[in-house]
């Protein structure tokens, strides 16, 4: 019996703790798969603009560059 309670409070408890998803973080969750939810990108940071292959654009990330590729794009 003892045991049940302690399970069942220490479940209540980690519920209780768990993060919840307000309603601002998933407005800004949408609004960054607007903005880049279009491209695919390399995983490359070089320091200065890259030749990138046929259909494949530069693009600039920051202080990074790397080569993006629209989805639409086949």
């Amino acid at each position: 019996m003892k045991f049940s309670a302690v399970a069942l409070l220490a479940l209540a408890q980690g519920i209780l703790a768990m993060p919840q998803m307000s309603d601002k973080t998933n407005e800004i969750a949408k609004r960054s798969a607007e903005i880049y939810g279009r491209d695919i990108c390399w995983l490359l940071c070089a320091p200065e603009k890259i030749e990138c292959p046929e259909q494949w654009y530069a693009s600039q990330q920051g202080d990074c560059w790397t080569c993006c590729r629209g989805i639409d794009e086949e």
